[in-house]
């Protein structure tokens, strides 16, 4: 087998599997990968955001589990309220609640 056959789809790790973390590289030591692997939390369980936060566009796909251009549909159709200040879109929390709400918008 070459050292960089096409056909491999496995990922073999420079350093043996038995190797002691003080053989690994610092920025791989000290790097942080607890949440890997683990299933995402239900929804309704992210942290208490205050109802007067403004949220990015991101925030908000992480917040209701959809993606950004979704957001940006949301917010393109007036679906989602947003406050725009130059570039920055900003919507209130309270707003993704409201969207969120089963029934009508309040």
């Amino acid at each position: 087998m070459g050292a960089m056959s096409r056909s491999r789809l496995t990922f073999e790790p420079e350093t043996p599997p038995d190797a002691d973390a003080k053989d690994l590289p610092d920025w791989l030591r000290t790097r942080d990968v607890s949440s890997v692997g683990r299933p995402k939390p239900p929804i309704g369980t992210e942290p208490a955001v205050s109802q007067h936060a403004l949220l990015t566009i991101p925030e908000v796909a992480a917040r209701v589990r959809v993606s950004t251009r979704t957001v940006s549909r949301w917010i393109a159709s007036g679906e989602l309220v947003c406050i725009r200040i130059g570039r920055v879109v900003r919507v209130p929390a309270e707003a993704v609640d409201a969207l969120m709400r089963p029934g009508k918008p309040s």
